[in-house]
Parts: structure tokens; C-alpha cells; sequence
């Protein structure tokens, strides 16, 4: 546990706020758990439907990272993809080390904002019971191009 947040829960303990401090060590341990079996799965699922979806619009490896050679898109090469990014990010190597909040969501972001710039692709959305709910009502909208909210200001994208 970092000293920033030792620190705010001896505030709360001495200024006897147990239940705030019982509240917001819950809410650290939410924030900072490692990604789920079920967000595991999902991740699986979208690396093929981003595959799927640059093989049926022609977008091949070769354009995406400047490779010489001429390949079909792989759900296994988007996963590399994804893992390049998250090391640039985090510095984690496997998917298992990220952060059940927010660190899949800012990588999904990067995606969208990739392929929405570089290929005027629209990718699939990022599997979920909501999100098929969503699109079965036709009220799903791209992140893509919405910049970089939510990050501090000296946030730089990251080279992969």
C-alpha cells in the first residue's frame, strides 16, 4: 500500500471516521484488483472481432505495424498488439497483471482512437451484457476520436 493512501486512512482512523476508512480502503482494493476471469474472456472475444473486422475492410498486419510481409489479422496479433501497448502504458507484460478498473477501458480507448484515425475503422464494441443490450436497441456510440479526456496534462501517447 502506497504512503498516499496509508496516510488518508490513518486520517480517517484518528478522526475516529472508521466507516469512511473501512469505505475507501474498499473502494482502493476495487480499483487496484487484478482484471477478472470474465474481463479475460471478453478481452479474447474483441481481440477476434477486431481481427474479423480489419480482415473483412482489407486491413492487413503489414499496414498496421509496417511489416514487410503481407499478413491476414489474427486474433493472436491483435493480442500482441494489445500487450505492446500495456507494456508502453504500464509496464505489465501479461493481461493478468492489469488492473481490474480503468487500465483495460484507457487500453480499449487507444484502440478505437487507433483504428478510427489511422483506417477510418469503427471497431466492435468491448463485450459485455450491456453492451449487447445496447446494440440490440441501436443506441451504441464509438468512443473514437474524443481525444484525451480523463488524463492528466502531460499525458503523451504512447510509441509501440
Amino acid at each position: 500500500m502506497d504512503s498516499k493512501i496509508k496516510a488518508r486512512l490513518r486520517e480517517f482512523i484518528l478522526n475516529g471516521e472508521t466507516e469512511k476508512a473501512l469505505a475507501f480502503l474498499n473502494a482502493v482494493e476495487t480499483t487496484n484488483s487484478p482484471r477478472t476471469g470474465a474481463q479475460n474472456a471478453a478481452m479474447h472475444v474483441w481481440f477476434e472481432q477486431v481481427a474479423q473486422t480489419c480482415r473483412e475492410n482489407s486491413v492487413d498486419a503489414k499496414m498496421v505495424m509496417g511489416r514487410t510481409v503481407r499478413m491476414d489479422m489474427t486474433a493472436a496479433f491483435i493480442k500482441e498488439m494489445w500487450r505492446a501497448l500495456q507494456t508502453a502504458l504500464y509496464k505489465k507484460q501479461s493481461t493478468t497483471q492489469l488492473n481490474k478498473t480503468g487500465e483495460i477501458d484507457r487500453l480499449y480507448d487507444h484502440f478505437i482512437r487507433f483504428f478510427a484515425d489511422e483506417f477510418e475503422l469503427e471497431l466492435p464494441p468491448f463485450p459485455s451484457n450491456s453492451v449487447k443490450q445496447l446494440e440490440n436497441l441501436g443506441g451504441y456510440k464509438s468512443k473514437a476520436g474524443q481525444g484525451t479526456e480523463g488524463y492528466d496534462d502531460n499525458y503523451k501517447e504512447p510509441l509501440i
